[in-house]
Parts: structure tokens; sequence; C-alpha cells
């Protein structure tokens, strides 16, 4: 069974969603990290790589879950909430979706996309597959992701790519003629109207 998972997982980022699916807010802060460590462990086991990523169940939020999000080793947290914008997240363990595939307005969500100029938008899209069969959605979703896949101009990735993105964008040192990539991913920008790629440790310069 373990190799089966990693098999069929292997293309794909897996993330930790509790042990047993509970109200984190009935929960002590002991019983929220056993939830999280214990499930961490198993996808660990099953998959045979690091689980670094946590989506929590239900709505609640707080101190408490992010503290054990970090404590667990997770580099990222995403809440339950829906926030319906394209901005990529600030806080990387308070991290709302940006819409849900069985929400009304999710069609409008990903046209929004398509239109919006906003700089590195962010298109997520979350909840569970087995509501996929149960909305008869599986085409919609199709005809979304291939939509998104014959438009070069979108970058695909999972959430721990794009943490780890995003934290080496925030990282780059920018000047008037030049830019400096401290990090160990390439990164893109945008200089007079042409798309530029600095490589990781080194700089460009323009202008």
């Amino acid at each position: 069974q373990t190799t089966l998972v990693a098999e069929l997982y292997q293309n794909h980022e897996v993330a930790s969603h509790t042990l047993t699916h509970p109200y984190l807010s009935s929960l002590t802060e002991a019983e929220i990290m056993e939830e999280m460590t214990k499930d961490k462990e198993n996808l660990e086991r099953l998959t045979g790589k690091p689980v670094l990523g946590f989506g929590g169940p239900f709505h609640h939020w707080g101190p408490e879950v992010v503290e054990c999000a970090k404590r667990c080793g997770f580099e990222y947290a995403r809440n339950a909430e829906e926030r319906y914008c394209y901005a990529p997240p600030e806080e990387y363990y308070s991290w709302s979706a940006g819409s849900y595939h069985i929400m009304p307005g999710f069609r409008d969500f990903v046209e929004g996309f398509f239109r919006t100029e906003e700089e590195l938008a962010l298109c997520q899209i979350v909840g569970h597959t087995y509501d996929l069969d149960a909305e008869d959605m599986w085409d919609d979703m199709e005809s979304v992701l291939k939509r998104v896949a014959e438009d070069e101009s979108i970058a695909s990735m999972t959430n721990l790519e794009l943490v780890r993105y995003l934290k080496a964008m925030r990282s780059a040192v920018i000047s008037e003629d030049k830019i400096k990539n401290p990090s160990d991913l390439p990164l893109w920008f945008e200089v007079d109207a042409e798309a530029i790629c600095v490589e990781p440790h080194s700089e460009e310069t323009y202008g």
C-alpha cells in the first residue's frame, strides 16, 4: 500500500489535514499537536517524502493553531476561509483560500483571474475531490485546468512551491538599476514591459 500511494502522489504535494478532521476549537493545544504530528508521520510514511504544509478543517483558526503548525515543522498553514481575491498570502501561517470549487462564484473567480492586472496574481481553488463527484463538477474542473495549462503566462505551482517562491521574491534587493537575488530560486521580474529572469545568487542590471 505504501508503494502504491507513493507512486500515485509522486508528482503532487501532500499536505496534512489533521488526523481525524476535528473541530480544532474543541481541542487543547496538546491535542492539536497530536492531530498534526500523527497525521504528518502517517503521510510521510505512506508517501516517502516530507509533509511540509497544513490545511485546517472547518473554520476555527487561532494563535494556538498557528503555533502548533510552526512547531510541527510546517512551512505554511492554510485556514478554511474564502477571501475571493488574487493577492498572494502575506502571512504564511494564516493563509486563506481564493475560492472553493463548490461555491456559486467559482466560475466568476476564475474568469476574473484571467482578466486581472494585479502583480503576482494567485488563483487558488480548494475543496475536496469527492465534491467533484457529488456535484458532478469534473468537466468544469477539467476545463479550468486545461485553460490554465494552455496559457504560457501562468506558472502552476504547489502551495509549498508558491510559499518558497514568495519568500525568495521578498528577499530580492531592488535598486534603481539593479536586482539582486540572494535566494536559491530563479526569480522573474517585469522591467520596462519585458520579463527578465534573475538567477539564484546573482544580480541583473537594467535601465
